[in-house]
């Protein structure tokens, strides 16, 4: 009875625990992304998840488990799983329209799963990186998080791992800024080399596909262009059907059709028996050997199977090329009505100043006759008028009596 209520006396105080963080996370991810009703909380899905501008998951419980009950290094890897789900609300921009686009492209279910698969890695690469640069006080708790999550099933799972598997954390080390630190250089060379052995002559090519991805000035479709590039070298032993190929990955000679014997059947036509019989070549036990060879009759229907697939493929790119042309020429007509309504805008504005100025234009031109004749006059007797001025023998009425004809 003492045990279970220990036990349960923990339970409540993990679970006090969890809320409070996950309180406090809540709180600063509201601040840091502006949107007051984000929020934040346990789950049992995975280690992290988000739902754009409206909820971030963490597994607590599985990372309390993970870093062994230590306090310290609990708070700082879900720290470091926090900050990598904002990220992910800071800069992830693919909808569901583009997965389902690009799983009418491949049409295979397994492709499909290893292209999310390289496109979230190199989507966490790409976060947490941009996270580093916003943040740089942040890189200790992505450490944190790496190295608890990731890096410690990659030390006790190295001597296992399999191509696809050695792609997937090269793909993490090229794409990840800290990660080329010197802790992780030990690590890295091991598993550089099992990826040699896979991937040989491709590596540089790889490697520059994930920098391209990673780098801030690609688009959207560029980073799904390059995934879709990495996928086909992910792809090309695994989806290959078993059993037509030899031991060193060469396909096998076709064998002929043995008879019961082991000896192989002569397929070459044999002439007429002299007995009048049918020119059937007959084995040693009487059985004909000439109605055998069914298997290029199914070979041939496997063939039609995959021109039909292909015909599929090219018409669904046919109809993607279409929709992807009507768009944008639906864009086009819309920024040309756009553009109209600017352009009859500023023709108005034009014609309105042009009235203004013509109306000013006049005023101007009377002004400066005006001044003209003035100064004709002032030219004409200019020291009289002063004195007189200045003496008070003249008024300005006098003044205005004299001149102002000519004025």
């Amino acid at each position: 009875m003492i045990k279970t209520k220990k036990s349960k006396s923990v339970y409540q105080e993990n679970k006090k625990l969890i809320r409070i963080i996950s309180n406090i996370l809540q709180k600063t991810d509201r601040t840091l992304l502006n949107n007051k009703n984000l929020m934040v909380i346990n789950t049992e899905k995975c280690v992290g998840y988000t739902i754009r501008e409206k909820e971030i998951g963490i597994d607590f419980e599985d990372i309390r488990k993970r870093t062994k009950k230590n306090k310290r290094l609990f708070l700082g890897v879900t720290k470091g799983v926090n900050i990598h789900e904002v990220g992910h609300n800071h800069i992830t921009d693919y909808i569901n329209e583009d997965y389902r686009k690009i799983e009418k492209e491949i049409l295979e279910y397994r492709k499909f799963k290893k292209f999310r698969e390289i496109l979230g890695i190199l989507e966490d690469c790409r976060v947490e990186n941009h996270e580093v640069k916003l943040y740089p006080i942040t890189i200790k708790y992505l450490k944190n998080s790496f190295n608890v999550l990731i890096l410690e099933q990659l030390i006790n799972d190295i001597e296992t791992i399999d191509k696809l598997s050695s792609l997937k954390i090269i793909l993490r080390f090229v794409g990840t800024d800290y990660l080329k630190e010197p802790e992780y250089k030990e690590i890295y060379e091991k598993v550089y080399k099992i990826f040699l052995k896979f991937y040989k002559s491709d590596s540089k090519v790889i490697e520059g596909l994930v920098k391209n991805f990673v780098d801030t000035s690609t688009s959207k479709k560029k980073r799904l262009d390059i995934c879709l590039k990495i996928l086909e070298y992910a792809t090309e032993p695994e989806d290959e059907p078993d059993g037509e190929d030899g031991e060193d990955g060469e396909p096998e000679p076709k064998k002929e059709p043995e008879a019961e014997d082991g000896e192989p059947i002569n397929r070459e036509p044999t002439n007429p028996s002299p007995d009048g019989e049918d020119g059937e070549d007959d084995g040693e036990d009487g059985e004909p050997k000439g109605d055998k060879p069914k298997k290029p009759t199914h070979k041939k229907a496997k063939d039609k199977s995959k021109t039909k697939e292909d015909l599929k493929k090219e018409i669904e790119k046919i109809l993607y090329d279409i929709k992807e042309k009507m768009k944008e020429i639906k864009e086009d007509t819309e920024e040309k009505i756009k553009k109209d309504k600017e352009i009859e805008k500023d023709v108005k504005n034009i014609e309105k100043e042009l009235r203004r100025y013509n109306e000013t234009d006049e005023l101007k031109r009377g002004i400066n006759e005006f001044i003209a004749e003035i100064n004709k006059i002032k030219s004409e007797k200019p020291t009289i008028i002063l004195r007189e001025l200045k003496r008070g023998k003249l008024s300005i009425k006098d003044y205005i009596k004299k001149w102002g004809d000519k004025i």
